[in-house]
């Protein structure tokens, strides 16, 4: 709140400052009029859907496919299954019988579709003991290593259910009933689960080969999420790059759980992430922040404390301007970025009547009324450096959206089956996501990955 002295100071020295604060005060009392303004009620079934705000401006391209997009379409089969050859009988102009008639193919169509009968391909193995003809004794022959009971599900059946319940979220319970109806009969649940276990545990070497790629690389992404396992809150941390992705949930979000993940205590390159404190508590590695959580930031502020822009709208732009050229190959000096984000932020600062924190002073002085949008401010301008990287660092990135990726895919599992009863479970999860996903990134098919990790001899990615 402006005292007497500091109005009238204002309008004789600085009235365009002045007539700013006074406009927002205005916004904020047309705000808050129309917060406590009686409303009719509506039930909710009858608002109707609300679409989220979106941060992508209009593009000039039209909707749709665009101009040398590669697009993908149902091919013919060279080799069909089965031919179903259709002919005429008799002439429609003068009723000649034509069953005999031969004639040739003109035109060709394919219907592809599942067999209409799925069932389970069974194979025997048998033991066969034969007497050696040089001493006389019997000599049998072994089972394979992966055939070790009277009757079990082979490695497509394994792979099959842990992918339906790791990476495409289905309830063992539906797992189960998918394949009671559709085949006949099904592994029990608990059968599903062990096989999960036992493909975590195969994978834990490779692992290791995935943390010490993203150790060496240049730059990577790191993210947490929480999630609720064994009634309490837990954390799953990401670490990635665009050719591998290492998930983890040792239980705890602080500096001592990034340290028992062990990869970025021993990370040398640009690490890519948000504010979040404990991430600067490394400083054996360059730091660059997520632009992307700013930008929404300010948008959210904006909608609700600046709806004319006064303030917030200029460091927005200024944002997504120094991302536009960097986007088109342009490269500025760090030096000049850091101090043109400070100045523009001080602008923000002064419409509200306040001043930048002092030099090595992380948050400025503020009634709760303001703190939102001042701290906001005061991640900008106290870590102008990392927010800035990315407009002169080829390594650095806008954002932080391949670690959001990554974990989206956590959130969902946890939307669905709303928390893990294990941490043994949990911890078999994050393992199998995070070589699912670096498969992917690699042009691997989890399928054919997960196949080779149930039949003893897993693929291995390559971590450089």
């Amino acid at each position: 709140m402006l005292t007497r002295e500091e109005f009238d100071r204002l309008r004789q020295e600085d009235p365009e400052a002045l007539w700013r604060i006074l406009a927002e005060f205005a916004q904020r009392v047309l705000a808050l009029e129309e917060k406590i303004a009686p409303k009719p009620h509506t039930p909710s079934a009858a608002q109707g859907f609300i679409k989220p705000m979106s941060q992508r401006p209009k593009g000039k391209n039209k909707e749709g496919g665009q101009e040398g997009h590669k697009g993908h379409t149902l091919e013919k089969n060279e080799t069909p299954d089965e031919v179903e050859q259709h002919k005429a009988t008799k002439c429609p102009n003068c009723g000649f019988n034509l069953k005999d008639v031969q004639g040739e193919v003109v035109e060709t169509r394919q219907v592809m579709d599942l067999p209409e009968v799925i069932r389970f391909f069974t194979t025997e193995h048998q033991v066969v003991e034969v007497c050696c003809p040089g001493c006389q004794s019997p000599v049998k022959a072994d089972f394979p290593a992966e055939v070790t009971a009277p009757v079990q599900y082979g490695p497509h059946t394994q792979t099959t259910c842990t992918l339906l319940k790791v990476d495409q979220a289905i309830s063992l319970e539906r797992i189960v009933s998918f394949f009671t109806d559709w085949f006949g009969h099904a592994p029990s649940e608990g059968t599903v689960q062990n096989w999960i276990y036992r493909a975590a545990t195969t994978l834990e070497p490779i692992e290791e080969q995935i943390k010490a790629g993203i150790i060496h690389a240049t730059a990577a992404g790191f993210d947490e999420t929480m999630v609720r396992s064994c009634g309490k809150n837990a954390w799953i941390h990401v670490a990635r790059t665009d050719k591998l992705t290492h998930c983890a949930a040792p239980g705890g979000r602080g500096k001592a759980t990034i340290e028992k993940i062990g990869i970025l205590p021993d990370f040398r390159g640009v690490a890519h992430h948000d504010a979040w404190e404990a991430y600067f508590s490394f400083k054996q590695c360059e730091h660059s922040l997520c632009n992307a959580h700013l930008v929404r930031e300010g948008a959210s502020l904006k909608k609700h404390f600046d709806p004319a822009g006064v303030w917030s709208e200029p460091i927005i732009s200024w944002l997504l301007a120094v991302k536009k050229q960097r986007d088109g190959g342009i490269f500025c000096c760090a030096e000049k970025l850091v101090t043109d984000l400070r100045a523009v932020v001080k602008g923000g600062y002064t419409a509200l009547g306040f001043s930048p924190p002092a030099d090595g002073v992380k948050l400025s002085a503020c009634s709760k009324e303001f703190r939102s949008r001042i701290r906001w401010l005061d991640r900008l301008w106290f870590y102008a450096p990392y927010v800035v990287r990315f407009g002169w660092d080829a390594l650095a990135c806008f954002d932080n959206n391949g670690s959001e990726r990554d974990i989206r895919p956590v959130k969902l599992f946890s939307k669905v089956f709303g928390c893990w009863r294990s941490a043994s479970g949990l911890d078999s999860f994050c393992r199998l996501r995070g070589y699912l996903s670096t498969l992917r990134k690699q042009g691997i098919s989890p399928r054919e990955g997960l196949l080779s990790v149930f039949r003893g001899n897993p693929i291995v990615p390559a971590t450089t």
